[in-house]
């Protein structure tokens, strides 16, 4: 292969490159789910804690607010599920 004039090598930069890209994931990749599904429920906690009444306790007296907070450990988690496959 020619890439501006000059034979690519097997030690040129893009060849050591290539495996990189085309490895698996980490080992830790299991455990990027589980983060993104912790940090989707400490959301909705800390969204039930400081922004339903009453503040600063975790009880949810309006039926709106139950619905936002089940919307947003939903989503939180779907999201957090589909980035981790990225």
């Amino acid at each position: 292969m020619v890439i501006d004039g000059a034979p690519a090598d097997s030690s040129s930069e893009a060849g050591k490159a290539a495996p990189a890209i085309t490895s698996p994931a980490p080992p830790s990749w299991p455990w990027r789910r589980a983060a993104g599904a912790i940090a989707a429920v400490g959301a909705a906690a800390w969204f039930d804690f400081f922004f339903t009444v009453p503040y600063y306790r975790f009880t949810i007296r309006n039926s709106a607010d139950v619905t936002t907070f089940v919307l947003l450990l939903v989503v939180g988690v779907a999201v957090s599920q589909l980035a981790a496959l990225w």
